[in-house]
């Protein structure tokens, strides 16, 4: 005999509709317990992928930051000093937001001629140009820098999809 038999001998038929109500429920527990195993699964994937791209988002603007920073050092170390800055201030501090740096350097070829060179940001990229231009970073929102003491301070913000970084160092001006 089995159990579907034994029920409807023993209290008739008003016992299996009770059975298949409380299966019933049983199956709708089990389904919203996995619907909300599942859809914590999906929380749990989703931001730890937003975490990831966070941190490579990081990663990649500190290493542009220390390659920019290199070649304006390298740049501002060879020349003999800044002509021009075009930008504009800042609010109330002595930084300016800068577009455009004019400085000149010694010719690499001829070390008696001086020649113009820039540092210029165009769109969110930075480059230097002498007789042609290359690009010596990218993702660059604004540079700000405080030229008027006996050295410079410099502001490089980075931005990667809603992330940003700034990078701050001083270059000391030649005399």
């Amino acid at each position: 005999m089995n159990l579907e038999s034994r029920l409807i001998n023993i209290n008739g038929k008003n016992s299996i509709r009770k059975s298949e109500a409380y299966i019933m429920v049983e199956v709708l527990v089990y389904l919203m317990i996995a619907s909300i195993i599942l859809v914590s699964i999906g929380i749990i994937f989703r931001s730890s992928i937003s975490i990831k791209n966070s941190i490579i988002s990081k990663i990649e603007m500190r290493q542009m930051a220390s390659v920019v920073e290199d070649r304006i050092r390298y740049e501002m170390g060879n020349s003999v000093g800044i002509t021009r800055v075009w930008g504009k201030n800042s609010g109330d501090t002595s930084y300016k937001n800068v577009r455009k740096i004019e400085y000149r350097a010694y010719s690499k070829l001829q070390k008696e001629v001086l020649e113009s060179k820039y540092i210029s940001i165009e769109g969110d990229r930075i480059y230097v140009e002498n007789q042609g231009k290359y690009q010596i970073g990218r993702h660059i929102e604004s540079m700000d820098i405080d030229d008027e003491k006996d050295y410079m301070k410099c502001r490089l913000y980075f931005k990667i999809a809603r992330k940003t970084y700034a990078k701050e160092f001083i270059l000391l001006k030649k005399i």
